[in-house]
């Protein structure tokens, strides 16, 4: 079994500052977005005039965390009343 080489930037058809056409843009995607998320930058180019950057997108910094509005937020306590029977039939009549 014969495993194919590994794609490296000097198999892609860039210039000095790593810009690529459209065309090639949409021909080789996934090949470019492997590069890229291997940390490469491209600039796509319609004929001589840049028009994108193809870039990693940065991981996020921080995760989310539980109760991080606890203080800001007030919940009523009317919020686990029942319902007046005007309020519900408001909602049975959508």
């Amino acid at each position: 079994m014969t495993d194919k080489p590994s794609i490296s930037v000097p198999d892609l058809e860039t210039d000095a500052a790593g810009a690529v056409t459209v065309h090639y843009a949409k021909t080789h995607l996934s090949r470019l977005l492997r590069e890229v998320a291997a940390g490469a930058e491209y600039v796509i180019s319609r004929g001589d005039t840049p028009v994108a950057r193809l870039v990693p997108i940065a991981a996020s910094s921080s995760a989310r965390e539980f109760g991080a509005l606890r203080d800001s937020l007030r919940v009523p306590s009317a919020f686990i009343e029942p319902l007046e029977a005007s309020e519900l039939d408001a909602w049975d009549a959508r």
